[in-house]
């Protein structure tokens, strides 16, 4: 969507040969001025604790330190940091930014050291730390909503909690590509914490429902007397940032990713 929109931009991912599980993989940047350093990545094993804690702490954390440091020596463009809505921990109520930070994962915790390291460095460029929540769409892997799909086209078993499970607002992928996008065209140079979710609070007894019906594939279900969780952002200060923002329905992004896995016969 950025150099759809004009940007020129260098990516550094594995396509590319980028390893950030390895130190000093920020010497292959090229040492020239960038307005935004923008963070997306995360380790692919964020599920796996305690056997992925060594893929987290240096992907989530040593390779985030050593991207600050390469910006404050190289660079100073503002710096966009995609963590994420579990760095809460579980709540009965929709979190604020205001609210205290409490994780009950060793993903969630070493997101949140990675936040507070980002906050020291905001004296060297301006900080936008983005607190992601259910995104979702084509092009994903092994995250809670194509995890569902696999598991309908498979018959595999899923086990919702009072019939419920989790309680969140998910984000379609495009809508979370703008919410970027936005904060990139704000110029903005105040640094800020900004939980980026949807507008539709579902569960994920709902969510199943809706795939197997997009899928014309029934799941298999198993409900356990267990108390449902829950994982909703507030959005009031992403809502006051982009007023015009309309986020794409639940019912549609769902469907652009079912299609998408059809298409690609992922799951066969």
């Amino acid at each position: 969507m950025l150099v759809a929109e004009g940007h020129e931009t260098f990516e550094a991912t594995k396509e590319n040969g980028f390893d950030l599980s390895m130190r000093n993989w920020s010497s292959l940047i090229p040492k020239k001025p960038f307005d935004y350093v923008i963070h997306l990545a995360q380790s692919a094993y964020y599920r796996d604790f305690p056997d992925g804690a060594c893929d987290m702490m240096r992907i989530n954390l040593e390779a985030t330190f050593e991207l600050l440091e390469w910006n404050r020596k190289h660079c100073a463009g503002s710096f966009l940091f995609a963590s994420t809505g579990t760095v809460y921990g579980q709540k009965p109520y929709a979190l604020t930014e205001k609210d205290v930070a409490a994780p009950s994962s060793f993903y969630g915790a070493t997101k949140l050291c990675a936040e507070h390291l980002i906050e020291q460095y905001q004296a060297f460029f301006p900080t936008h730390i983005m607190r992601l929540f259910g995104v979702y769409g084509p092009g994903q892997k092994s995250m809670v909503i194509i995890n569902l799909i696999e598991k309908i086209l498979r018959n595999k078993e899923i086990v919702l909690a009072n019939g419920i499970g989790l309680k969140f607002n998910p984000l379609f992928v495009e809508d979370c590509s703008r919410i970027l996008c936005g904060l990139i065209k704000s110029k903005s140079t105040h640094s800020n914490v900004l939980n980026v979710a949807g507008k539709e609070v579902v569960g994920l007894g709902e969510v199943v429902e809706k795939l197997g019906e997009l899928l014309n594939v029934p799941p298999r279900v198993t409900i356990t007397q267990d108390l449902e969780t829950n994982l909703v952002a507030n959005i009031e200060a992403l809502e006051d940032l982009f007023p015009a923002f309309e986020a794409t329905a639940l019912d549609v992004g769902l469907g652009k990713t079912c299609k998408w896995v059809q298409d690609q016969k992922i799951f066969c």
